[in-house]
């Protein structure tokens, strides 16, 4: 019999668990154009176009707009609560259960592995999306660390995955893996102790060999990889 202890397998939602951001993206920049444009004289489409800019640069369009215009984080997370409903009303029709990757979290389940999504969209836009999609037999609320479960922090800081395992997910693993689309977020993993799986079409370059353990197309052949790499 194994004495190998299962391992925390963590997910981020959006183009990874979910084909998500391509159906809200125009929705989320217009509605944080309009709140924006309450609190600052940019026009409106200088503020969308700004948007993509302020995420790639700190990691959060909300964030790098609050820290522009010096707003602290209940601001920041006021506004992904009223962003939510708006993004989760545009991706919402184009949400179907995948029988295929259902499959695979069940096998991972079934194994005793602990299964949690780490996200940086609001709880009130990914849980009914979670809900639709049958991911919620296998990641019920309390595994789903949404930006305001996790009080503002996001996934390019190492440290936010330090208070993910010591504050919310407390344990002695064997192995941690966390399955991204974006590199970024990943690099933060790898330094936390992670095996980094990148999911999507961008193909990772040299220089971040050592940061990015396996990369996939598509979800269901990230975790087909996982199967291989898992205790038996």
């Amino acid at each position: 019999m194994s004495t190998t202890q299962p391992s925390l397998i963590v997910f981020d939602f959006d183009d990874t668990l979910a084909d998500t951001e391509r159906h809200m993206l125009a929705s989320f920049d217009t509605k944080v154009s309009e709140l924006l444009h309450t609190h600052t004289n940019l026009p409106v489409q200088e503020i969308a176009s700004k948007n993509f800019y302020m995420y790639r640069t700190h990691g959060s369009g909300l964030h790098g707009w609050g820290k522009e215009l010096g707003k602290d984080m209940d601001w920041v997370l006021m506004m992904f609560r009223e962003v939510a409903p708006i993004i989760r009303e545009a991706a919402m029709p184009f949400m179907e259960p995948d029988p295929a990757l259902l499959s695979r979290l069940q096998t991972l389940k079934d194994a005793g592995h602990t299964l949690a999504i780490l996200t940086l969209g609001h709880r009130d836009y990914c849980l009914p999306l979670i809900k639709k999609l049958g991911l919620d037999a296998f990641f019920p609320e309390n595994m789903v660390f949404d930006i305001s479960v996790m009080e503002g922090r996001i996934k390019r800081h190492e440290a936010t995955f330090h208070h993910l395992l010591e504050n919310h997910l407390p344990g002695k693993y064997q192995h941690m893996y966390m399955f991204e689309d974006s590199m970024a977020n990943l690099i933060a993993a790898k330094k936390a102790g992670f095996r980094t799986i990148l999911v999507g079409p961008t193909t990772p370059p040299e220089e971040l060999a050592q940061s990015i353990d396996h990369h996939s197309l598509t979800i269901t052949s990230a975790l087909d990889h996982l199967f291989t790499q898992l205790p038996s």
